[in-house]
């Protein structure tokens, strides 16, 4: 089936201040239930479920594909991925802004490039799309996806 999933991945751990974390990315929600990363990264989130992974050096936001369409930049210098790939119907988009800079939009459809601007980044070198999101993913969050264990604390945001 493949993955699924989109989402935010933003270089700044917002663990312990929700309120920021609303602030800078324009949400609303003001507790968090623990769950496993497990399933905060399960395929096909739906309408307004939120589910947060805080490492050392950054936060991912597992959101329902329709909620990362589009970009998303934070202000002082704070790097942001926004994401949605469908290995099923192969569609995969990402947008990278660092601060308020778009430094790479992309988006493919079947292995064909519906639109792209900026430069590739180091991450996109040698992969694939599914590749080339999963690298940037690590790259902004400060650690690798797939070093992720799948029981490691997650919260869903409400």
């Amino acid at each position: 089936m493949g993955f699924n999933i989109a989402g935010v991945v933003i270089n700044k751990n917002y663990k312990d201040n929700l309120n920021q974390l609303n602030e800078d990315m324009g949400l609303d929600f003001s507790k968090a239930e623990e769950i496993t990363f497990e399933v905060a990264s399960s395929n096909w989130k739906e309408e307004g479920i939120c589910d947060a992974y805080f490492c050392e050096m950054g936060t991912i936001l597992f959101m329902n594909h329709e909620n990362c369409l589009e970009g998303t930049s934070i202000t002082n210098g704070i790097n942001v991925f926004t994401f949605a790939m469908s290995e099923v119907t192969m569609t995969f988009l990402f947008s990278y802004y660092e601060g308020e800079l778009l430094v790479r939009e992309f988006m493919a459809h079947e292995g064909e490039k519906e639109n792209e601007l900026g430069e590739p980044l180091p991450s996109e070198a040698g992969t694939d799309e599914s590749g080339a999101t999963f690298n940037q993913i690590g790259a902004v969050l400060g650690k690798s996806f797939w070093d992720i264990d799948l029981a490691e604390k997650a919260y869903r945001l409400s």
